[in-house]
């Protein structure tokens, strides 16, 4: 029974490709990693279907080729080239008798992967929107202002400086208490380290009024290490407002939308926390000027209230004296009528007393026509009370008898 050599079938299949792949051909594959050497990128691409790999082959861009590519798209041809994307390439498929297939990358669609991202993000949205984790830190609630803060960021990034900066030399002399939890913002790294920190805030979320993600600027997929579902979904797991400022001026990650808050640099997160103690400053300022205007309206008030009282006081005292005089007047001049009264009664009953006097007076009785008998002294008006034995006087008007008995 005959057989080939290993070399003879290796240059079998080689010619094989040869023919049938003389133009180079469009795929699409996952990378399942990547390493980059002297300027040329070596990547291992994956199929796979529920998880589980169903074809494998590897890949490499030559560096030549890296920097045609680098042309047309600098800011994202390395963002591309990440472990987890999605790709669409074009290669020419090469055989080499030693070292088997390879594909020589020739051209990268990044429309596909961006559609790729898309529908990922979409994904992660969907599941995080079942497992009730969606904007659910957009029910939390700031405080009426903010003193201290946890920032999530990474030491050398450009924007944490200029969070800091803007945020402690605010025109307002407001002071704050940050404390930093270091982590990497883009690369393989990003999401482990983020939810670590996280994990760590929310352990002692009670020192702190808000927590601040912030990186600085880059390229539209620069982005994806924050579409991560386990980002988000331990965002939703914080008690406490979480600002989003990874640097980007168009688009937005699913940590954006699933944040408290999203602004577009650390710039701008600082601004947020300013402007919202300045809203809560100037409310408070409003509010003392609403207090001061009250009060001096209320002093106003009962300062007109106590001069009508006053005037009412006044003229109802006016009112009561002249009441009152009338009263004393007229009761003077009833005590006067009827004093005067009194006086002309009693005139008349004197009067009276005086003329009945009068008319039993001896003198005016001698007046009369009458005489009057005395008799030692005493008058005699009984005949019984004369003594016979004694001498006794006749009184008339004008004089007097004097009688003796014998």
């Amino acid at each position: 029974m005959s057989s080939l050599r290993l070399s003879k079938l290796n240059e079998y299949i080689r010619r094989a490709i040869a023919v049938n792949f003389q133009e180079p051909v469009w795929i699409t594959a996952e990378i399942a990693s990547v390493k980059e050497s002297r300027g040329h990128w070596y990547l291992e691409l994956a199929e796979k279907e529920n998880e589980d790999i169903v074809a494998q082959a590897s890949a490499v861009l030559w560096r030549l080729n890296f920097l045609n590519l680098y042309k047309h798209f600098p800011s994202e041809l390395e963002l591309l080239l990440k472990a987890g994307n999605d790709i669409r390439i074009q290669v020419f498929v090469e055989y080499h008798v030693r070292f088997g297939l390879k594909l020589v990358i020739n051209n990268i669609d990044p429309k596909f992967t961006y559609g790729q991202i898309a529908q990922k993000r979409a994904a992660t949205i969907q599941k995080l929107i079942d497992q009730h984790l969606w904007q659910r830190n957009k029910e939390t609630e700031l405080a009426v202002a903010i003193k201290n803060i946890a920032v999530i960021s990474s030491k050398s990034a450009a924007g944490k400086s200029d969070f800091h900066d803007h945020l402690m030399q605010n025109n307002y002399q407001y002071s704050f208490n940050v404390k930093y939890f270091y982590a990497a913002m883009q690369g393989q790294n990003t999401e482990e380290e983020v939810c670590s920190s996280l994990e760590k805030i929310i352990k002692q979320s009670w020192k702190y009024e808000l927590v601040v993600i912030i990186r600085g600027g880059g390229a539209k997929l620069d982005l994806i290490d924050f579409d991560s579902y386990r980002i988000s979904a331990k965002i939703a797991t914080v008690p406490i407002p979480v600002i989003v400022g990874i640097g980007h001026s168009t688009d937005e990650s699913v940590a954006d939308l699933n944040a408290f808050q999203s602004v577009k640099t650390p710039t701008a997160a600082a601004e947020f926390i300013v402007n919202h103690n300045l809203d809560f400053e100037t409310d408070m300022l409003g509010i003392l000027q609403e207090i001061k205007d009250a009060s001096n309206d209320l002093f106003v008030a009962q300062k007109q209230n106590i001069h009508e009282l006053e005037m009412r006081i006044l003229a109802l005292a006016k009112q009561q004296f002249i009441l009152q005089q009338q009263w004393l007047d007229q009761y003077t001049q009833t005590i006067y009528m009827r004093l005067h009264n009194l006086i002309q009664i009693q005139e008349l009953e004197l009067r009276n007393l005086e003329n009945h006097i009068e008319s039993r007076n001896p003198f005016a009785i001698l007046k009369s026509g009458y005489t009057m008998v005395i008799q030692k002294g005493k008058w005699v008006k009984r005949l019984k009370d004369l003594s016979s034995e004694e001498a006794f006087d006749i009184k008339f008007e004008d004089d007097s008898l004097s009688v003796k008995t014998n």
